[in-house]
């Protein structure tokens, strides 16, 4: 009698503690009321890799900025925890570079409908625009768009199309060599010389692919540059596994607008050669890569970002870039920055047309090229227009084409 006694009474406390713990620990549920709906964080360093998981080994979502404001979940790990930004984005954050506030300016809530981004009205408006392209026997219906336009005074994505895939690298692959240089040199592994800038600068500049492929045998080869890239944790899908032909036909280096798009964040937030390096050291090296991504292309050959496009000789839009090219892929990517009412407003934009049977374009592929490049700098108009518009100027530089695809005629409205 007094065994069963105790087993009950056991019984009774355990129901208790489990009761309590769980009333304790329990997450907060959309529409329920409580103190910590109202705890949030701050970014409070220039630049913040929010991760897949609680950890440096773990691969980058995104980079945050000073001041964004993250929703805390209460979720943490070792010094990292459990966020989501207004763009209802997920990751996790080392802690110690935030710092806990009361109030969160952009009322970020928790239920589940509100996770992923939306797409804007310019990626609905170029979706349109590839699908009419391709209806008229502009676009071929083989070729495939990766795009990535992100908002880089607010950090938001504008536009996000197949921004995974797998597609032919070409030139543009010499971006990364770039970074993985800078990286090196200030690492001390390799000396820099006014040799190794002027092969730099007819790598970017020029595109020229004997003094790319003496950077990469510097570097030690293309094994040891991917190694040292996916260290940085922004490439997911970077395949780099050969130098350059001399006929320039290089198939077998693969990269995405996904991975490209984080390089040139990392740039903008002068934080190329990573968190390892000093504030100093990484705004040196970030402004020596955007240096040579501002050159102005050799005679004869143009960009598909700004040259030939409606706002070429908008002296005030600045480009920092990289074109790519090869037979079946035809791309270019950078950050454009433009004037507004409310100041200079920067902006990524990777635009990259891949056809994966190459084989299937007659010839050495240049008229193709051309054509795509037609496709690109349509886009980048668009894209100008939806800026212009968004930060309150006024320009009829792709704006007709713009409102023709984009949806219920309605511009963005000005913030």
């Amino acid at each position: 009698m007094q065994l069963s006694f105790s087993f009950y009474k056991i019984l009774y406390y355990i129901i208790i503690l489990v009761f309590l713990l769980t009333l304790h620990g329990r997450p907060v549920i959309a529409g329920q009321t409580s103190k910590k709906d109202n705890q949030y964080l701050v970014v409070n360093t220039n630049a913040l890799n929010m991760r897949v998981g609680p950890g440096t080994k773990y691969s980058i979502v995104k980079v945050l900025t000073r001041g964004t404001y993250l929703g805390l979940t209460h979720t943490a790990k070792r010094g990292w925890v459990l966020v989501k930004d207004s763009d209802g984005t997920t990751g996790w954050v080392s802690k110690k570079y935030t710092r806990k506030v009361g109030k969160n300016k952009f009322q970020i809530t928790w239920n589940k409908g509100s996770q992923g981004i939306d797409a804007s009205a310019l990626e609905v408006a170029i979706e349109r625009f590839i699908r009419d392209s391709k209806r008229r026997g502009v676009m071929f219906n083989q070729d495939n768009l990766s795009l990535i336009i992100k908002d880089l005074y607010t950090g938001k994505l504008v536009a996000s199309i197949n921004p995974k895939a797998e597609v032919k690298a070409a030139s543009l692959i010499k971006v990364p060599i770039l970074q993985a240089y800078m990286i090196q040199r200030y690492r001390n592994k390799i000396q820099h010389s006014k040799r190794n800038q002027k092969d730099l600068i007819r790598m970017i500049r020029y595109s020229n692919n004997q003094s790319t492929n003496r950077i990469l045998k510097l570097l030690g080869g293309p094994w040891k540059v991917k190694k040292i890239l996916q260290r940085t944790g922004l490439y997911q899908h970077l395949k780099l596994v050969e130098y350059i032909p001399r006929s320039g036909r290089t198939y077998l280096n693969k990269i995405s607008a996904e991975d490209l798009d984080r390089l040139f964040l990392r740039l903008w937030d002068r934080q190329i050669l990573g968190p390892g390096y000093s504030v100093a050291l990484n705004e040196k090296a970030s402004e020596q890569m955007l240096y040579l991504l501002g050159l102005s292309s050799r005679r004869g050959v143009k960009d598909r970002l700004k040259d030939g496009t409606c706002f070429a000789n908008d002296r005030s839009a600045k480009i920092w870039n990289k074109t790519g090219f090869v037979r079946g892929l035809n791309g270019d990517v950078g950050i454009i920055e433009i004037n507004t009412p409310k100041g200079r407003r920067p902006y990524t934009i990777i635009s990259i047309i891949d056809r994966p049977n190459y084989r299937s374009i007659r010839g050495n592929g240049n008229w193709w090229a051309r054509r795509q490049s037609r496709l690109h700098r349509k886009i980048s108009e668009m894209s100008y227009a939806y800026f212009k518009s968004k930060y309150g100027a006024r320009t009829q530089c792709g704006r007709k084409r713009l409102m023709t695809y984009i949806p219920n005629k309605k511009l963005v409205p000005s913030t």
